[in-house]
């Protein structure tokens, strides 16, 4: 950093101090350079003489600086500045440590989890052309795994000519669509370790081919618990529910044509069979009551019958620090009997507990974006 320069070597006609213009603006601001004459007359900048003792060190060229010997800061000085520069070096020093890491060859234990991150997931990708870009972006992801979610597809079609498609049962139709054979089983239960896996990029048929073949074999399983298990894993599958073509209105019907042979209860009941989740739960729920709206309400009034139970779920979520379900949390619960949108103390009391975290020193960004949200809500 570009120190304080003597007025010789800026040619000063008067012989006084004036600032450098390397103060690295990027750290203080140009608050720095906005000084006026009355916080020079206090720094008793306009007395300085050519001749004084002050006289212009020699230039250290190895770092393009100028050390300050000797200098009266004057009574407006602010003894604090110096301990905030300190604190930006250092805050700028661990922005630029990913940097660092990739710069030193001394192998260290970041570098080496990152390493073995990126070679699982080679190992796992089941397409010879993903590219090696799409393998780095992936593998360093490392704040909101948002690589990471549940695949049903995984294995690949068993024969790429759709043709070769047949009218058989539910299960075997999914497995030739590429679907893993363990997960279709009937004693498969849903784990937070089943959302933790990269996408494989395998090829999967197109959605709405595949939405085609299995709605009919649903609608006619012999057993409507498999049938909604399976038709719950399909739509969840996060390629699946990130097409255009598996929308609302298409789970919905399905899900209301279900409705002839099963209730909303057992629907529901069924759904929360197949799971065993806790760090993943409300990230999942959220997800099935977006595709199937009809169902959301009555989820809610089963987990939440009274008030408490939202404080009590949020308060679980909240000091587990498991954040990123209780963003999902939030999203599910506004709008609903306990926890209308607009004012009211449910909202306030999610909104101090958070800027509460947030004061004494949680960094989550997701505490952030849940503070956010529960402001837009408030005003509905």
């Amino acid at each position: 950093m570009d120190g304080i320069g003597d007025s010789q070597d800026a040619d000063s006609s008067d012989g006084s101090l004036v600032l450098g213009t390397g103060l690295q603006q990027d750290l203080i601001g140009d608050a720095a350079l906005d000084l006026d004459a009355d916080l020079d007359a206090d720094l008793g900048l306009d007395e300085v003489e050519g001749d004084s003792n002050l006289a212009p060190p020699p230039r250290n060229k190895q770092f393009g600086e100028v050390e300050l010997r000797q200098f009266d800061l004057g009574k407006q000085y602010d003894e604090e500045i110096d301990g905030q520069f300190d604190r930006l070096r250092q805050v700028e020093e661990e922005l630029h440590f990913s940097q660092e890491l990739e710069l030193h060859p001394t192998p260290t234990l970041l570098r080496d989890k990152l390493s073995q991150q990126r070679d699982n997931l080679k190992q796992r990708v089941k397409a010879p052309l993903v590219t090696e870009y799409t393998l780095d972006l992936i593998s360093k992801e490392t704040v909101s795994d948002k690589y990471k979610d549940w695949f049903l597809f995984t294995e690949g079609p068993m024969d790429g000519n759709n043709a070769a498609i047949s009218d058989t049962s539910l299960t075997q139709l999914l497995i030739q669509f590429g679907a893993t054979p363990s997960s279709l089983q009937s004693d498969f239960i849903l784990k937070d370790e089943d959302l933790e896996h990269f996408d494989t990029f395998c090829d999967i048929y197109p959605v709405d081919y595949m939405m085609e073949r299995i709605r009919p074999l649903i609608l006619s399983h012999e057993d409507v618990g498999v049938a909604t298990r399976l038709f719950t894993f399909f739509i969840l599958d996060r390629n699946v529910y990130s097409s255009k073509e598996c929308t609302q209105e298409w789970c919905t019907q399905v899900f209301e044509s279900l409705l002839s042979r099963t209730t909303v209860e057992e629907f529901i009941a069924q759904y929360f069979a197949q799971l065993q989740l806790h760090d993943r739960f409300y990230f999942l729920l959220e997800r099935l009551t977006k595709l199937i709206p009809p169902v959301r309400i009555h989820i809610l009034n089963q987990l939440f019958p009274k008030t408490t139970a939202v404080i009590n779920t949020f308060n679980e979520l909240f000091d587990a620090q498991n954040y990123k379900d209780l963003l999902y949390f939030v999203l599910i619960i506004f709008g609903s009997d306990n926890c209308n949108f607009g004012e009211s103390t449910v909202a306030q009391y999610f909104k101090d507990c958070i800027l509460d975290a947030c004061e004494d020193g949680a960094n989550g960004v997701e505490l952030t974006i849940i503070v956010g949200i529960i402001n837009v809500f408030v005003k509905i």
